[in-house]
């Protein structure tokens, strides 16, 4: 529904502004907004303040624009001296969208006055001279090789091209196996995950996080006594029912973990 609406000066009452407007679930938002108005209308409101009237609606666009031109001739322009309103104009701009009629004349003007052209010319050359992506895909930014094994067996799965295409394989978050390739991980969807290919030499990687996990955990009171002391981490964290991640992280700041202390046992 689209509205003609008319802005009075608060302290007086005068009438000052007529505009149009199109209302949205019975909201007339145009009408009561100060945003995109002329530099005379804001001085007016900065020293009388303003409050609205609506007091045309139409589904027709073209009725509500010609209601508003009758009003400001009625009224009369205060830079022509014919009135009290400070519109700057004789009403009546479709503002709300453009039709298909007015679309094809802004494109004939500008191709009329060489704009068109010019503007064609640099879209293409931003398309194919200084474009970066040029001949690129998205496959392409992460082509690097990562192996899959069985962390059991050691046997060798598979061989991906990247990251992405084992991910879209499994349908798993990227950081699942992004993470296991970076050492923050162990496993990554129940697999080994390498950028280098060990072929049948994974029993080192299967030695470093055994290592890694093996390490005995305690825990100590204010005067550095041992209270409680398990045998991994995962073990700790299954009793103390937390996340892994989250223990092992403080166990390598040397922070505290919800107000107790950790660390590795010393050999």
């Amino acid at each position: 529904m689209y509205y003609v609406y008319e802005h009075y000066k608060k302290d007086n009452n005068e009438m000052f502004y007529v505009g149009i407007g199109r209302s949205k679930d019975g909201k007339y938002e145009r009408a009561g907004s100060s945003i995109k108005r002329n530099p005379h209308w804001k001085s007016v409101v900065k020293k009388h303040g303003f409050y609205h009237k609506i007091v045309f609606e139409s589904e027709s666009r073209d009725e509500v624009c010609q209601k508003e031109i009758d009003l400001i001739l009625e009224y009369g322009r205060k830079d022509l001296k014919a009135g009290s309103l400070v519109n700057k104009t004789t009403g009546g701009e479709k503002t709300f969208e453009m039709s298909d009629e007015s679309v094809k004349r802004g494109v004939e003007k500008r191709m009329e006055n060489g704009t068109y052209d010019k503007c064609a010319e640099i879209a293409r050359k931003r398309m194919t001279e200084n474009n970066p992506w040029k001949g690129k895909t998205h496959e392409g930014f992460n082509t690097r090789k990562i192996y899959q094994y069985d962390p059991i067996s050691g046997e060798f799965i598979n061989e991906w091209n990247s990251i992405r295409k084992a991910v879209r394989f499994y349908g798993c978050d990227p950081k699942t196996i992004s993470w296991v390739l970076s050492g923050k991980r162990k496993f990554g969807v129940g697999y080994y995950w390498t950028y280098e290919n060990l072929g049948s030499k994974i029993d080192p990687l299967r030695e470093k996080w055994k290592n890694g996990d093996s390490k005995s955990v305690v825990e100590l009171d204010s005067g550095s006594n041992i209270i409680n002391e398990w045998e991994s981490i995962k073990k700790a964290a299954c009793e103390l029912g937390c996340e892994y991640n989250k223990l092992a992280y403080a166990l390598k700041k040397n922070n505290k973990f919800k107000g107790r202390i950790f660390e590795y046992k010393k050999v």
